[in-house]
């Protein structure tokens, strides 16, 4: 039942991440760039009808769909919410749409455009601490096939920086020249 999600907080990594991991999940992890219409604040301000056109447009290839608006306040809050108040009373869409915020206050319009909404979903993504971000760095090197020894975990850990995105790129960057050294 849900045709939208907002996603945001102050973890702008975490965020990021889970934007394109629900998009992934909407249209594949390979999904051609005409399923994915691209909208920020200042179209949506310029060209209010722009929401609504790009959510009941069909694919041209068929299949699914998915608007993602950048919104990092509240304005498009209105033109955002009224195309919530419409999936709610059941009007046709043809896409799936996500919001990815940045830090929204309690009393943002778009939040509770959201969490007022039946069919719409939002997600906060706050700061992570020393704990999470090296739980999330080990499941990384896992998911690489590599191993840290004691001395050289505690060394990434020393110089890695306190936030996900970038923990990723390092990680990204050396495993796999680590994972062939190993199996050398």
């Amino acid at each position: 039942d849900v045709r939208a999600a907002l996603i945001y907080g102050p973890n702008r990594s975490r965020v990021s991440e889970s934007v394109a991991g629900l998009i992934a999940a909407k249209l594949g992890p390979k999904a051609d760039d005409l399923c994915l219409a691209r909208l920020g604040e200042d179209e949506l301000r310029k060209d209010p009808a722009r929401l609504v056109d790009e959510m009941v447009a069909q694919s041209l290839l068929g299949g699914a769909r998915v608007v993602r608006v950048r919104a990092d306040g509240d304005m498009a809050a209105e033109n955002i919410a009224a195309c919530l108040a419409d999936l709610d009373a059941g009007a046709p869409a043809a896409a799936f749409l996500v919001v990815e915020g940045g830090v929204l206050s309690g009393k943002s319009k778009l939040k509770a455009a959201f969490e007022n909404a039946k069919t719409a979903v939002a997600i906060a993504w706050y700061e992570e601490d020393s704990a999470e971000i090296a739980a999330y760095a080990r499941a990384l090197w896992a998911q690489a096939g590599v191993t840290l020894t004691p001395d050289a975990e505690e060394a990434f850990f020393a110089l890695a920086p306190e936030d996900r995105g970038p923990v990723r790129a390092e990680v990204d960057k050396m495993a796999p020249g680590l994972a062939d050294a190993l199996r050398a």
